[in-house]
């Protein structure tokens, strides 16, 4: 143990949230590869307790959780950042906003890792905005300090490169493309669950939706009536695709949260849907979208577990990172975007064109141009195979 090298990674861990788990699973999956004598310290928003069902998929490694939700001081956080040997930053949209504050912290953690020599990484996230001249000065230095910057779309790639164009500054896939769960390997044991859940040979759709308002928003009259009119249309399209001929599974992606607006809708419909509850296995997950006929998501890992195994997917965007997936992998016929509230980060407030996204959910029902999903699925896990070069070089 006291040879093992240890493993930081930094990220939106421990909150239940399904994509992000699946990015810290596509990393501890790409550390166990390539290899051995690693203890992985991992920062959890709420500790041991959010990580548990990802943990259990690795009994091979060695795992040190750092609750964040513990206030520690100064001199304890830096005493634990000499303890490392690699420190990796992501993945996901870590960034939403041009946010100075978040851009200084992580670029003095670089600049301090590389003064203690420290190996770093920052892998898979993206960016919306870089509009300051601070932040602009602030990515360049994070750039020069770091030894990987690997980002997950062209978009925020570029953003960075019109910063400072460097040899370290890459552009990949989201993270998540790089690897399978053993639920996608062993068709056995998908089976054993599509059969329990009743789904086996079936034709059936899975719906990712979402309420994106939070808890502060919906006490204000304008975003009920919004969340209302946003459940209504949902309800409808779900109703058109209820009956003999599919079935339907709604995944949540963000536990309880997903899981009151899941319940609010099905509680308003006649046929009630088959859930993938948030407490089953994370391995099962995407490997439901595996024989999916098709998706109809609202969160930017329900389209990338769709384009995962070559899915029809149609998607309303409510965030510029979804949008930045479809445009860049020519999906621009395959969304919607829907207007939540009003700042730098989302759009202007508009509500769902319904008539425009009911053509297009009807389009992938019916697995129209599904070639056109096929070929981002090879496309996006091909980007992702640069991820297990970095980690390969900086383990070594």
């Amino acid at each position: 143990m006291e040879n093992d090298k240890i493993v930081k990674i930094h990220g939106y861990y421990g909150v239940n949230n399904l994509g992000d788990d699946y990015i810290l699973y596509a990393l501890l999956n790409q550390i166990r590869n390539n290899s051995n004598n690693i203890i992985v310290q991992i920062d959890s928003l709420s500790g041991y307790k959010g990580l548990n069902y990802i943990l259990e998929e690795f009994p091979e490694l060695t795992f040190q959780v750092i609750d964040l939700s513990v206030k520690r001081k100064l001199t304890e956080r830096i005493k634990l950042m000499y303890k490392n040997d690699i420190y990796i930053f992501g993945g996901g949209g870590l960034f939403p906003a041009d946010n100075v504050n978040e851009y200084l912290l992580l670029m003095i953690k670089m600049i301090l890792y590389k003064v203690i020599g420290i190996k770093t990484a920052i892998l898979g996230i993206d960016l919306c905005i870089i509009n300051k001249k601070i932040s602009k000065f602030i990515w360049k230095k994070i750039i020069r300090n770091t030894k990987y910057v690997c980002m997950r779309n062209k978009y925020s790639y570029n953003l960075l490169r019109d910063i400072f164009n460097s040899s370290n500054l890459l552009y990949a896939s989201d993270l998540t493309f790089s690897f399978l769960t053993r639920f996608e390997i062993h068709d056995n044991l998908l089976k054993e669950y599509e059969v329990k859940k009743g789904i086996y040979n079936k034709n059936y759709i899975i719906w990712v939706v979402a309420n994106p308002w939070n808890e502060f928003e919906m006490k204000e009259k304008h975003f009920q009536d919004r969340y209302n009119l946003l459940k209504k249309q949902i309800i409808s399209l779900y109703e058109k695709y209820s009956g003999n001929e599919h079935l339907n599974i709604f995944v949540p992606f963000f536990g309880k949260r997903d899981m009151e607006f899941i319940n609010d809708l099905i509680n308003n419909v006649k046929i009630k849907p088959i859930i993938c509850y948030e407490y089953e296995n994370i391995a099962i997950k995407r490997a439901l979208f595996k024989h999916a006929n098709a998706c109809i998501s609202m969160r930017f890992h329900g389209i990338a577990f769709s384009l995962f195994h070559g899915i029809p997917v149609a998607a309303i965007s409510y965030s510029p990172k979804i949008s930045e997936l479809m445009k860049e992998n020519n999906l621009e016929n395959y969304y919607c975007e829907y207007g939540i509230r009003t700042s730098e980060t989302f759009f202007e407030e508009f509500d769902l064109d319904y008539d425009k996204f009911e053509i297009i959910c009807e389009k992938v029902v019916n697995s129209e141009d599904k070639k056109i999903f096929e070929e981002c699925s090879y496309r996006l896990k091909n980007l992702s195979k640069k991820y297990n070069n970095i980690i390969k070089d900086i383990l070594n």
